[in-house]
């Protein structure tokens, strides 16, 4: 069965490189918008235009049991919540699940991409806070993102270890980092999918899986298709 699934794809992949016009097939594969925010090493856009990364991988994999084709389109996350309830888009990665996404923004698939480390992270050139320094990060100021998993997170692992902090929210992840370089907040809430030199991490405030996720009305069947072809 391997070896006829295998003869399956190297067909369709032929299809592929047939001209314009050549394959009904190709022209009439899904094309489906995935929305996806900055984390390095997820989803990357090389110099000529092509997309790399695990994300990518992942979604490669979905396609090659749907046949889906992808147009990849880059925001902050409430850009692209925006977009995706106006139906721009079809999906959001990579996702992190909670109660209240879960009932008002978002349809999870069955199966997560993967497990994602939660954490604070400082400057290499800090040498006053250390990991699980709670006496030290007692009123620090840290960065994140707008209603984002990792500042969720943060709140949680501060109020189990008795401190508190200053939040402060950023449009994207590298507007956080910058000031952190500038000295303008002391840490950053950020996930290990966000792969970055020159920083230490100083917590571990959560492990938890990380998705993609469609719509919360989505009505267009692609959650239950992704699903078939993940299981």
């Amino acid at each position: 069965m391997k070896i006829v699934w295998r003869f399956l794809l190297i067909v369709c992949l032929g299809c592929l490189l047939l001209p314009e016009g050549a394959s009904t097939a190709a022209q009439g594969a899904r094309l489906v918008r995935v929305g996806y925010t900055d984390h390095p090493g997820f989803i990357m856009q090389r110099e000529d235009g092509s997309y790399y990364g695990m994300g990518v991988e992942y979604f490669e994999e979905a396609a090659s049991y749907t046949g889906w084709q992808y147009e990849f389109v880059n925001g902050s996350r409430r850009e692209l919540e925006e977009k995706l309830a106006t139906g721009e888009i079809d999906f959001i990665a990579p996702v992190m699940k909670t109660s209240e996404r879960e009932s008002r923004l978002y349809e999870y698939p069955a199966h997560a991409i993967g497990t994602a480390v939660s954490g604070l992270y400082v400057s290499n050139a800090n040498d006053t806070i250390y990991y699980d320094d709670y006496a030290h990060m007692k009123n620090i100021r840290i960065g994140g993102t707008p209603g984002s998993f990792q500042m969720l997170a943060a709140r949680e692992y501060a109020q189990a270890h008795g401190f508190t902090f200053t939040e402060i929210d950023f449009p994207g992840y590298q507007q956080a980092l910058a000031a952190l370089d500038a000295g303008e907040i002391d840490a950053v809430a950020l996930s290990s999918l966000y792969r970055i030199q020159g920083y230490r991490m100083v917590a571990t405030t959560r492990y938890a899986p990380f998705y993609v996720a469609a719509g919360k009305d989505n009505q267009t069947g692609i959650l239950d298709e992704l699903n078939r072809a993940m299981e």
